[in-house]
């Protein structure tokens, strides 16, 4: 459970930090983001990855977390990357839908 709300975050993390970008809002909102905007959603973003790494470790010790945080902050990265090349809406929906099936699992 541990380690999809590290590669949640993870990816939660890069979402934001390439939302903050110009070009990637205009992809998403058809228009650049204000200057608060972009300060809110690189704070959040830097803070949603190395929340993301404190996880890891949490999760598998402080031998072996440091290794997985970054195997899974590269894996958040690469299927971010990946889908914010190719459909941009669905990478900013999913930002929002991992964490809210997260919460769900967790309920049941």
């Amino acid at each position: 459970m541990l380690m999809f709300l590290s590669l949640s975050l993870s990816y939660a993390g890069f979402a934001a930090l390439a939302f903050s970008m110009q070009r990637h809002h205009r992809q998403l909102r058809s228009r650049a983001p204000t200057r608060g905007q972009a300060l809110g959603l690189k704070m959040a973003g830097w803070s949603a990855l190395a929340a993301s790494f404190v996880v890891s470790i949490l999760a598998w010790g402080s031998v072996i977390g440091p290794v997985a945080g970054f195997g899974v902050l590269s894996g958040g990265a690469l299927g971010f990357t990946l889908l914010l090349a190719f459909r941009p809406r669905v990478a900013a929906a999913l930002t929002l839908a991992a964490p809210l099936c997260l919460a769900l699992s967790l309920l049941s």
